[in-house]
């Protein structure tokens, strides 16, 4: 007798990205790459059985009261001796609990207790408005208080003439109903020429580990700084993350003004460049797929 698959359908729920209102970005990277899997389910692994849940939308909807009950339940009906992988784009801690030998590939955090591999929180390209100057030397818009570092960051920064702020209010952005930062076209645009005219872009941590606007920023075209307490980046063994962005610790966040003071226009080309000749082999969410896949085939992660 076969064994009986499990239904996760109730739970691959769609949402559009909190950071933008993009709204190319309402294709989630857990639903893209459900499609891909759609298509490429002959190319897995037999030994792996994906577990489909859009885990990002899943957990603002339990967030919100009203995600679909009964996800525990099957996850803890699952075959405890077989091997499973999962994708995530989620902020906050896992909202449910996986079995043990789960593979995850996160996108946004380093899921304590399991097999984690991080990927990219890549994004579409895009809409980019054409003929903007590099007006300012360094930029951060956004919230300032979703971690430590930030308020740190605004308060050691904010003062010196290099560094602009745009800080948004977040009980004037924050939805109750869906339990989402909620933003406007307008805000969006602001947001992509805010980055378009300057030559670097504060992206420290936030909730999560990592940050959507370091991903963001090099895809727009400018150099990102990654202000972190503890680095949560893919391609750690095929990638040098110093020759795309600048890599601060939190504890350093003093230096950045000379830091940013040395760096000449050639270095800052060469950061692009850096980038221009990794964007299609590990930045686009094909690229993203592909990975995975592979991983999923080797023994060791890249």
């Amino acid at each position: 007798m076969s064994e009986k698959k499990i239904n996760f359908s109730n739970y691959r729920l769609f949402s559009t990205n909190t950071h933008t209102g993009n709204p190319s970005e309402e294709v989630s990277l857990e639903l893209y790459f459900y499609e891909y899997y759609r298509l490429n389910k002959h190319r897995f692994p037999e030994d792996y059985e994906y577990i489909p849940v859009f885990w990002r939308a899943y957990d603002y909807a339990k967030r919100a009261f009203f995600a679909p009950e009964g996800l525990q339940e099957k996850l803890d009906s699952l075959d405890s001796t077989k091997k499973y992988f999962t994708v995530s784009s989620c902020f906050s801690d896992m909202p449910a609990k996986l079995p043990k030998r789960t593979k995850v590939f996160s996108a946004a955090n380093n899921f304590e207790g399991y097999d984690v591999v991080p990927i990219p929180l890549a994004t579409y390209q895009h809409d980019k408005p054409t003929g903007q100057l590099k007006k300012v030397r360094c930029s951060f818009i956004g919230l300032n208080h979703t971690h430590p570092c930030r308020e740190m960051m605004f308060k050691k920064l904010r003062e010196n003439s290099d560094f602009v702020f745009f800080i948004r209010n977040r009980k004037k952005l924050f939805d109750i109903a869906s339990h989402k930062m909620k933003y406007s076209p307008e805000e969006y645009k602001e947001y992509i020429v805010s980055i378009c005219q300057s030559e670097f872009v504060l992206c420290p941590r936030g909730i999560g580990p990592t940050s959507q606007r370091l991903y963001e920023v090099m895809e727009i075209g400018a150099v990102p700084i990654y202000i972190y307490d503890e680095p949560f980046l893919p391609y750690q063994n095929s990638v040098d993350w110093d020759k795309l962005a600048i890599m601060i610790h939190e504890s350093e966040i003093g230096s950045l003004p000379s830091v940013v003071e040395r760096k000449s226009r050639e270095e800052i080309i060469q950061y692009r460049k850096e980038y221009e000749r990794l964007r299609d082999s590990h930045f686009t969410r094909n690229a993203i797929c592909d990975y995975i896949l592979k991983q999923l085939h080797s023994v060791e992660p890249e």
